[in-house]
């Protein structure tokens, strides 16, 4: 009898062992998709799932293999940064194929075989499709978004009508760059409220180049995560890598594989798998 409870106790703690080793699911997740030298960002909240940029369309079946393996059916908010096909190439398949509540975009046109898609996709499924020149607010049940429009109606570069995202959760600032080059950098630091937000972590524009508003931003925020979306490291500046030395900022190349940041518990961790 004796051994029959010490096997009942033995077998108790083994179970409570491994239930103390699952990993635990976060409050709140960011996954920064391994796409190439494209953008795709995966944001989920307590209550809800926003998606900045997707990626090139040969990228859709990693993109939505990460999301049935997450059981997401539905995106919140689909955030375009801009039209370029490596920020907006799966998002008529990503339309397609799971209910999104709004697609927001910057307001300018382009002609492309992606954006032809893209509008005939938001049309058959009756999605709200807001493209803005103004900054949008939207509050998420703890989660705050500040999305930032281009302050000119023309750009010689497309990249400078970027969206520039920001958001804060748990006391923690995250901002998202889409491609903003030099002109559309200085705009936003122009105006950005640096101690309201405090970054903690900035996706870099335009797969890692470097500009003097850049170093603006590092600057006036106590940083301490970079990532770079690229797929190789000879596309990054050098002088965003020595930036990163100088003031102790960690980066992560997604060519290096996803980077997750998670936030439990009030805590954070960034990881790359």
């Amino acid at each position: 009898m004796m051994k029959g409870l010490v096997t009942t106790l033995i077998l108790f703690c083994l179970m409570f062992s491994v239930l103390g080793c699952a990993e635990q699911t976060p409050d709140f997740e960011i996954a920064f998709l391994e796409t190439g030298d494209s953008d795709c960002i995966v944001i989920q909240t307590p209550d809800s799932v926003i998606m900045i940029d997707t990626a090139y369309d040969s990228s859709f079946e990693k993109i939505k293999t990460y999301l049935d393996n997450q059981q997401i059916a539905k995106i919140d908010y689909l955030i375009l940064t801009h039209f370029d096909k490596d920020h907006v190439g799966s998002a008529a398949s990503i339309i397609n194929s799971c209910e999104v509540g709004e697609v927001i975009a910057p307001n300018y046109e382009k002609q492309s075989e992606y954006m032809t898609a893209l509008s005939e996709s938001v049309q058959a499924k009756k999605v709200k499709y807001s493209k803005i020149s103004e900054d949008v607010n939207i509050e998420l049940n703890g989660v705050r978004l500040w999305i930032s429009a281009p302050q000119e109606s023309y750009y010689e570069n497309e990249n400078n009508y970027s969206l520039i995202v920001s958001l804060k959760y748990e006391g923690y600032s995250f901002l998202f760059m889409g491609d903003a080059l030099k002109l559309r950098t200085q705009e936003f630091v122009n105006y950005a409220d640096f101690e309201e937000w405090s970054y903690c972590l900035i996706k870099a524009p335009h797969h890692g180049d470097y500009s003097k508003p850049i170093k603006a931003i590092y600057e006036s925020c106590p940083l301490q995560y970079c990532v770079i979306t690229t797929d190789m490291p000879d596309n990054v500046g050098n002088k965003l890598i020595e930036l990163n030395k100088e003031l102790d900022v960690k980066p992560f190349y997604t060519f290096n594989g996803d980077v997750f940041v998670a936030i439990s518990n009030g805590e954070l961790k960034v990881s790359q798998r």
